[in-house]
């Protein structure tokens, strides 16, 4: 077991089993610290049959382009076939980040995903009159000015759908929808 030493304040160097539980509770609720030294004094609070303080909430994710924290999240399956949750500012559409699989995340990306993406993505490209092929692993699309943003956000609920689709059997050439 390792023991843990304070690193700073008024009981530095001590190690945790030495100091009060007040101070104990306070680092817990109030300091900013290693998910390590945190765990750990919430482990020895709890061994005091004191109630650990839940570590304050996160703050949000910011859009890195227009500062926003609202977010969309979609359904996306990779090129693995797993499933992950992407996350976009709701205000410009950037890329947030891969969400984690949070029941609030998971419920966000149910409410903005389209359970059929791939057939509502393959019509929607026919009536744009585009056709998408799979060249060196990516996803090309032809004319790719006719490309929206729905459109966009389709595909990337269904990338990996596509790769699978398009990605040719050992002993066929590589493929086309139209």
């Amino acid at each position: 077991m390792t023991t843990h030493t304070l690193p700073f304040g008024k009981h530095k160097g001590a190690s945790l089993p030495d100091v009060p539980t007040p101070y104990l509770s306070w680092l817990a609720r109030d300091a900013k610290l290693s998910s390590g030294l945190a765990g750990a004094v919430r482990d020895e609070l709890t061994r005091r049959g004191v109630t650990a303080p839940k570590p304050p909430p996160r703050p949000p994710r910011r859009c890195h382009q227009c500062g926003g924290t609202e977010l969309r999240a979609v359904w996306l399956r990779q090129s693995d076939n797993r499933r992950a949750i992407r996350g976009t500012c709701a205000r410009c559409g950037s890329w947030v980040g891969a969400l984690p699989l949070t029941p609030e995340n998971v419920a966000l990306a149910d409410a903005g995903s389209d359970p059929s993406a791939l057939l509502t993505f393959l019509i929607a490209l026919d009536a744009a009159g585009v056709s998408v092929r799979l060249e060196g692993g990516r996803l090309l699309f032809d004319p790719r000015d006719r490309m929206t943003r729905e459109l966009f956000d389709l595909e990337r609920q269904c990338r990996g759908q596509l790769h699978a689709m398009l990605t040719p059997e050992p002993s066929t050439p590589g493929g086309t929808i139209r």
